[in-house]
């Protein structure tokens, strides 16, 4: 077990160095291990040994994140960070593109509403592009043109025919 005599970091007193979670493996005579205290005062889950602690709670956590399982073994808290950073930020994108999603099924939702409501407004015949080609923007832009040269005209009629 993870005797009083080991330090925070796996090294034997008396002995030498080992990595962080690889204390001596005695099955027998193994302290109580209690969890961290919580704000209130209580103890976490309590755990028969530092060993049951990192296959019941560590382990399962670090292979939540993506850790190999031979990896794992050979790390220390500090070195498992980056992998919580990275799974935090891939949790992130992923709320991110859900979101993302949900305004654009806001937008279908309008359209199909204000069809309904209006002669005039159709729904779209096609998904919205979300990553216009060059080809598709070059016509954008004539689309835009031509629909600017339709109201200038329109414009220039009401203009003459005021005068």
């Amino acid at each position: 077990g993870w005797k009083s005599g080991s330090n925070a970091q796996g090294n034997q007193s008396g002995g030498g160095k080992q990595r962080f979670f690889s204390g001596p493996r005695q099955e027998q005579d193994e302290e109580q291990w209690n969890g961290s205290e919580k704000e209130d005062g209580s103890r976490g889950t309590e755990y028969k040994s530092v060993r049951t602690l990192i296959e019941e709670s560590y382990l399962p956590a670090a292979l939540q994140l993506g850790v190999d399982y031979t990896l794992f073994w050979s790390l220390n808290p500090r070195k498992l960070q980056p992998f919580v950073k990275a799974y935090e930020n891939k949790l992130k994108a992923g709320l991110e593109n859900a979101n993302y999603i949900a305004w654009i099924s806001g937008i279908y939702v309008t359209y199909s509403i204000a069809s309904v409501l209006n002669e005039k407004a159709d729904y779209p015949e096609k998904p919205a592009e979300l990553f216009p080609t060059e080809k598709s923007l070059r016509e954008k832009e004539e689309n835009l043109s031509k629909l600017f040269a339709a109201h200038a005209i329109l414009i220039n009629k009401g203009v003459q025919e005021k005068d």
